[in-house]
């Protein structure tokens, strides 16, 4: 006898859509200035500063991006260097994440460096002036050049430059979409040995510290194209 079975007309559930395979990975960096650091944008205040440093529209010190990166690029190339002496290469890994001159950018998205979210609003919310703000995260320093026959300050050498106060924390997210291990060991490691930023870095001034959210792969033994 034939079944007499009635078909639900009830429409079957969709089937859930599929995850994207390779999904976006967002990591923030922080900056913290350990001593007064000077990263001047070039232009002038008259009567206040002839080094002004970069700020918002509200007066919150910005930090571009490409600043940073040239730091994070320099100590890679110093991890290369010394990888090198142990018979490792990763200059592939290091190209596709800094990029090269007039070629390719590289995985390295370096974003501008910001005072963090809660206080901005924080200090928005209690309307402070554009002056406040700036005069919270800087201070202006003042030099000038010595005569080395008279001892005295040389005419018109008096020189002033706004500078970021020690113990300002800046922040930024980077994105590691697509970033291989060896990638990812060499901007951890990079980052970690980045010290000094911004003007006169070289003569001891703008010690600051860079961290990087995440746990840096272990590649140990690290595992390069030996030569």
């Amino acid at each position: 006898m034939a079944s007499n079975k009635k078909k639900s007309k009830n429409p079957p559930s969709n089937p859930k859509p599929r995850e994207n395979t390779v999904a976006s990975k967002f990591a923030k960096m922080r900056l913290e200035v350990l001593s007064d650091a000077l990263f001047s944008d070039g232009y002038e205040v008259a009567g206040i500063a002839d080094n002004d440093i970069s700020h918002d529209e509200f007066g919150f010190p910005v930090i571009r991006g490409k600043r940073i990166k040239g730091l994070i690029v320099e100590e890679v190339a110093n991890l290369l260097f010394a990888l090198s002496l142990h018979a490792v290469d990763l200059s592939e890994a290091a190209k596709s994440l800094c990029g090269e001159s007039g070629a390719l950018a590289g995985k390295l998205d370096q974003r501008s460096f910001r005072v963090p979210l809660a206080d901005r609003a924080a200090l928005i919310e209690a309307r402070y002036s554009f002056d406040e703000i700036i005069e919270q995260y800087t201070t202006i320093r003042r030099q000038t050049a010595i005569s080395a026959v008279l001892g005295t300050p040389k005419n018109g050498s008096l020189r002033a430059a706004r500078t970021l106060k020690r113990g300002l924390v800046l922040e930024t997210q980077i994105e590691l979409t697509g970033m291989s291990k060896e990638e990812l060991c060499l901007l951890h490691y990079a980052v970690a040995a980045t010290r000094r930023g911004g003007a006169n870095r070289t003569r001891g001034a703008g010690k600051i510290r860079l961290t990087l959210d995440g746990q840096t792969p272990d590649l140990t033994p690290l595992k390069g194209d030996r030569k």
